[in-house]
């Protein structure tokens, strides 16, 4: 396999050979004023004491909070926030949860809230904040002091929690990647159970397509759709993937597809095993 030289400045990688976890870092400022901040430079240091470090600008509305006020919350969104997340970045600071949409919720032991719509928060005290390079990034060390998780992320087999959860990775500009299936190393297999809903035109389906497009991306950013198409064959018709292994549940869902639900499509599902 022949390789070919790049540059170092990360700026212009395209494609992006790192990846990184976008989480969602709240600070707060001495009058209360909480600020979110989307970041994808993170990762942890050391186990005893669990340090983690975050990668910053010391301009950002994020260092300056931390100089006031030494606590940070990190909170880890999955896929479903990552179009608010995009655009995050156009809304100046301070953002707070209220202005992005989403939703403060109380920390354990820290001032700054949590995310409630994230499924994990790591509440860390500042320890230092390190300049690095020759212009004005930082890195923020912090120790964590508390850790919570959603209930559900730890049930269930371990390989397919990651398929639960969803977490986000930052790639390049408007591009960004999903865990959205784990395989143990030797086996491959994730257990990921889904169904497969085919549809078949028994009507003029023209004028409920825009409606059934806009059902399937609710239906994504709520984590319940794998994927979907139509099929380049010439024949009517198509399919999509659903989360989940409950043909009952699944019904139930494709029930309310405009192209089921106005009579132009009927349905069929199998539950299907996802192994690779």
């Amino acid at each position: 396999m022949s390789k070919i030289e790049f540059s170092t400045d990360k700026m212009s990688w395209h494609p992006s050979p790192l990846a990184g976890q976008i989480v969602l870092l709240t600070t707060i400022n001495q009058e209360g004023v909480v600020d979110v901040a989307p970041k994808s430079w993170v990762t942890m240091m050391s186990f005893n004491p669990p340090i983690i470090v975050v990668g910053c600008n010391r301009k950002h509305t994020t260092a300056s909070n931390l100089t006031k006020k030494p606590e940070f919350v990190i909170n880890i969104p999955s896929e479903d926030l990552a179009t608010q997340i995009y655009d995050m970045p156009r809304i100046p600071s301070p953002r707070s949860p209220e202005r992005l949409g989403l939703t403060p919720e109380p920390s354990m032991v820290v001032t700054p809230p949590g995310i409630a719509e994230c499924f994990a928060h790591l509440e860390c005290r500042l320890i230092k904040i390190e300049g690095i390079g020759s212009g004005e990034e930082i890195i923020i060390f912090g120790e964590i002091l508390k850790a919570r998780i959603n209930g559900s992320a730890r049930q269930g087999s371990h390989i397919n929690r990651y398929s639960d959860l969803r977490p986000i990775f930052f790639l390049e500009d408007g591009t960004y990647g999903v865990v959205d299936v784990a395989r143990t190393v030797g086996e491959g297999f994730t257990n990921l159970g889904c169904v497969v809903v085919t549809l078949k035109d028994v009507g003029d389906v023209s004028s409920s397509i825009s409606e059934h497009i806009a059902y399937l991306k609710g239906l994504q950013r709520n984590g319940l759709l794998v994927a979907s198409g139509s099929f380049s064959d010439g024949q009517s018709g198509g399919m999509y993937i659903l989360r989940g292994d409950s043909l009952d549940s699944a019904a139930k869902i494709v029930d309310s597809d405009p192209l089921v639900k106005n009579g132009v499509s009927k349905f069929n599902l199998r539950v299907w095993r996802r192994s690779f």
